[in-house]
């Protein structure tokens, strides 16, 4: 497969190749119809070049997101299901699993509905006993129905007549408490729910309302206008933003101060700590920091369950960011976020990493922070 690279475009992330060596009628499927289970394809030329961009906005490569946590029987479930259920689409659309990578990187997950889609490349597709030894290493031992699974999958992959319908009737069969619906049923990935920001400026896009549609002029649309409960809002807006403190999980830190929030978010923890201590993030306004562990990666982003630090705001990604160690150096890495990191005002592309170093002025979408 060609050289990856990654874009960013009004908030949209893209995995973009350069090319295609197999360019028939299997391409041309995939361009032209919306298959459940693939990651949406589109072609743009540029100079006598062709290009191949994938939607993946707020999805992780499979690798990724189960780098640091443990793949359970319920994730395994969906995994494979979303497999099987692509397997069949891809027989309706007269396409072959042989032009599917079977590979971690290039399977994008939805943390938060478990839906994954699959990378097209025709005749770049692969067996799918690589995938079986990434979840033998992955699996949570703890987790006996998960583990049971795994082996009895790496098993099957081995066996030269494999099909995806041989481990689904097992788990239907061996775990039917634990399986929904022996039916499964192919569901297409839901739109990203973080707010978008325009032009990074802190403001979701407004949507166009009825009498704006109806053609309301732009001098009735000032008469009209509340300017009074306008400048209110902004207020009660700088209150919110003053009240929104990334918090870093109770998991990986002695909690000092429980902060109440909305039930969605769960109880989260913030922690005292002295300001000789390093290795941390300051907000630009010094009113609060966050240590990182001892031990990295670090992963930002709003998802409570699949970070470390938890940063409650809208406009933050439910996966955002990380800051790893590599060679002895600290690197800050955006992580397909819908609104961007940035590093000292320069803004990141989709999973593309940089550098970190003291005094480095850092941003989630429009939570600001200094490296120190």
């Amino acid at each position: 497969m060609k050289q990856v690279k990654y874009k960013r475009e009004a908030g949209h992330n893209y995995l973009v190749l350069n090319g295609m060596e197999n360019r028939d009628y299997r391409l041309r499927m995939v361009l032209e119809n919306k298959i459940p289970g693939l990651l949406p394809l589109t072609l743009r030329r540029w100079n006598g070049e062709e290009e191949y961009y994938y939607d993946i906005t707020s999805l992780q490569p499979l690798d990724v997101f189960f780098g640091k946590k443990q793949i359970n029987y319920e994730a395994l479930k969906h995994v494979l299901n979303d497999l099987y259920c692509l397997e069949g689409e891809l027989k309706r659309f007269l396409l072959d699993r042989e032009d599917v990578p079977v590979r971690p990187e290039y399977c994008f997950y939805d943390g938060e509905t478990h839906k994954s889609a699959w990378l097209f490349y025709p005749g770049g597709g692969e067996n799918y006993e690589g995938l079986g030894e990434f979840f033998l290493e992955h699996v949570d031992y703890g987790d006996a129905a998960a583990v049971d699974v795994v082996y009895r999958f790496y098993k099957y992959v081995r066996e030269d007549d494999f099909v995806m319908e041989r481990i689904m009737e097992y788990m239907a069969e061996k775990y039917p408490e634990q399986w929904e619906d022996n039916a499964p049923v192919v569901e297409e990935i839901s739109p990203p729910k973080e707010e978008f920001l325009w032009e990074n400026k802190g403001s979701a896009i407004p949507d166009t309302d009825e009498k704006s549609r109806e053609g309301k002029s732009f001098l009735n649309s000032l008469a009209s206008f509340d300017f009074k409960g306008f400048f209110k809002k902004g207020e009660r807006r700088e209150e919110l933003r003053e009240e929104k403190t990334a918090v870093p999980r109770e998991s990986f830190y002695m909690p000092s101060q429980e902060i109440q929030r909305d039930k969605n978010w769960g109880k989260t923890m913030v922690l005292g700590v002295s300001p000789e201590k390093k290795n941390h993030l300051r907000s630009v306004n010094g009113k609060q920091i966050i240590p990182l562990p001892e031990k990295l990666p670090c992963v930002f982003g709003k998802m409570e369950d699949s970070v470390d630090v938890v940063i409650p705001s809208p406009n933050v990604s439910r996966i955002h960011a990380r800051i790893y160690e590599k060679d002895g150096k600290i690197y800050l890495q955006d992580m397909n976020s819908l609104n961007g990191t940035s590093k000292n005002g320069f803004p990141l592309e989709a999973n593309e990493s940089v550098e970190l170093c003291p005094g480095d002025e850092i941003a989630f979408a429009n939570q600001e922070y200094i490296y120190e």
